[in-house]
């Protein structure tokens, strides 16, 4: 009986420490992140996207004519696989006025020379398979992490303010890896 007064004890005590991690996950979501860095900040987002968040592809009459008539969903070498967000989800402090209905969300490439990169490869070869499957499951989610530089101008800083100078944003990458978290780069995320 002792034990387990013991073990309930510091379940209960934990309970808060455990509840404010979760909040600050939570609070991550929908809400832009600045990322000091060395020569200028990072401006990062998570989202959480379900089945009519995003389309696989667009009628190209809905992208940049620069585009060729080629509007496949698929995965290119070295990772790389584009998705398009419907403006309408991001926040309020991001203006999307620079975009029709969708933004371009890239998965930057990796180079075959780089250390890892056949795991940097699986690893976004896993999102891919994971958003095509999430567009039959409706009631399902993935989070995912978006960076917006270099294809961002701050408008304010308190409140924080960010305008889109392109429709284009991209998979938050690092050393030619996913990064899937919001904050500064950990220790074991430096490979090169």
């Amino acid at each position: 009986m002792k034990q387990l007064l013991l073990w309930v004890t510091v379940i209960l005590w934990l309970s808060p420490a455990i509840a404010s991690a979760d909040n600050i996950d939570q609070s991550q979501h929908n809400n832009i992140v600045v990322t000091p860095g060395t020569l200028h900040d990072y401006y990062h987002l998570k989202l959480r996207l379900q089945a009519g968040d995003y389309e696989l592809s667009i009628p190209n009459r809905l992208r940049s004519p620069k585009y060729s008539e080629d509007n496949s969903y698929r995965f290119e070498d070295g990772g790389q696989f584009e998705i398009f967000i419907r403006k309408e989800i991001f926040p309020a402090s991001l203006d999307t006025s620079v975009a029709s209905e969708f933004i371009i969300l890239r998965m930057p490439w990796t180079r075959s020379d780089m250390s890892e990169s056949e795991r940097s490869v699986q690893q976004k070869r896993k999102l891919f398979d994971r958003l095509k499957q999430l567009k039959q499951e409706p009631e399902a989610s993935e989070d995912i992490v978006v960076e917006f530089n270099p294809y961002i101008a701050v408008l304010s800083g308190d409140p924080l303010k960010l305008k889109l100078t392109a429709p284009n944003i991209f998979f938050r990458q690092a050393w030619g890896q996913y990064i899937n978290y919001i904050g500064p780069l950990k220790q074991e995320d430096h490979r090169r």
